[in-house]
């Protein structure tokens, strides 16, 4: 099955909103909700419009809609869960794709009716390999390092051999810190340049995920007007006001701040990485060359996934993010948020280095 190119694009920042997560399978309240109306479309119709049912699909990224060649719309999904969140489902795949015959302009909507590479309504598979992390030791492992120009060129070089166009999801590329460089993928050459679309966002740079605003770099004004019929379609393509300012000045005026805010979180990640490598033996940490996201090797410790989780919240009551969440290369890793108050890690150190002591010393 080939992508049509046609619907992808250098043109406008423009008011292109493409943030969030969208939950197909929502939790508490409206779970309930969307499944009650699942169930009564079901005897309605006879057809189970559930996509947690079908292809194991119940919170997943906002879908890039593609025109197939055979004219039915495939939604192209970013991080896929079975569950509305990471930790309540798992099985995390990126990226995935759902296709429905509708026209997203129709009344009843988006209706989807099958998925790429899988015959019924089996598990939607991973349509390629997507690790969240680095080389280290020979083997893929979550660490937050940066791309070198080298791996940058390997890959566009297959794009351009096979005529593969780009998505270049850079919404992080702000936030490189001291180890790190940022290439922009579109930076490479104008061939490449000419193929690639970049994802910005002013969301984790400044903070302002609330706002729901992100920017859309295409290659060509052609290319924006095709995106933008497809998102008046969608209505998904439209900001408030209040973003759009936010937008503006954040770029305009924010730089100081940015670098101010890089300093203090690299600070933050150099204390818990020497904390936990003075204090924390039976885990090892990365200095990350971007983001404020933090990986720690937890798997001396030997708990299995859901065990481990567990254990941080229940033994040192802490929240992060379980690393089996983003793949089976995540299993045994934490992920921890170091764009806080340094008493907020602090703290949480100290309750880490209980827990684990207490735990050796059963």
């Amino acid at each position: 099955m080939s992508l049509s190119r046609r619907h992808f694009g250098r043109a406008v920042l423009g008011s292109a909103a493409l943030a969030g997560a969208v939950t197909l399978a929502p939790s508490g309240q409206s779970k309930a909700v969307a499944q009650g109306a699942a169930t009564f479309k079901r005897r309605l119709t006879g057809a189970d419009m559930y996509p947690a049912h079908n292809w194991r699909v119940g919170g997943t990224d906002l879908g890039i809609p593609y025109v197939l060649e055979n004219g039915s719309i495939g939604y192209l999904m970013g991080d896929t869960f079975a569950g509305p969140w990471p930790e309540s489902g798992g099985d995390h795949r990126s990226p995935v794709m759902l296709r429905s015959a509708a026209d997203p302009a129709s009344p009843d909507g988006i209706i989807f009716d099958s998925a790429a590479k899988v015959a019924g309504n089996g598990r939607a598979p991973e349509l390629m390999y997507n690790a969240h992390g680095g080389w280290v030791g020979g083997r893929r492992e979550l660490t937050g390092r940066t791309w070198s120009k080298e791996e940058l060129l390997a890959v566009a070089g297959l794009c351009l051999k096979y005529k593969i166009r780009i998505i270049a999801d850079e919404i992080h590329s702000d936030i490189i810190l001291k180890e790190g460089r940022n290439i922009p993928t579109a930076s490479l050459s104008e061939e490449i340049a000419a193929i690639t679309t970049t994802c910005l966002s002013p969301t984790k740079t400044f903070n302002l995920a609330g706002l729901q605003t992100s920017i859309i770099h295409f290659s060509s004004v052609e290319d924006k007007a095709l995106y933008d019929a497809i998102t008046a379609k969608t209505h998904v393509g439209n900001s408030n006001s209040f973003a759009v300012c936010a937008t503006e000045t954040a770029f305009a005026e924010g730089e100081e701040w940015l670098e101010q805010m890089k300093d203090y979180v690299y600070e933050n990640i150099l204390f818990v990485h020497n904390f936990i490598r003075e204090n924390l033996p039976q885990i090892k940490s990365y200095i990350p060359q971007g983001t404020y996201l933090m990986w720690l090797d937890m798997r001396a410790l030997g708990m299995e996934p859901k065990e481990l989780m567990k254990f941080m919240l229940r033994k040192a009551r802490l929240a992060l993010n379980g690393g089996d969440a983003f793949g089976t290369n995540g299993e045994g890793f934490m992920r921890l948020n170091c764009a806080t108050r340094r008493a907020v890690l602090e703290q949480a150190m100290k309750q880490l280095k209980q827990a684990v002591s207490a735990d050796s010393a059963r």
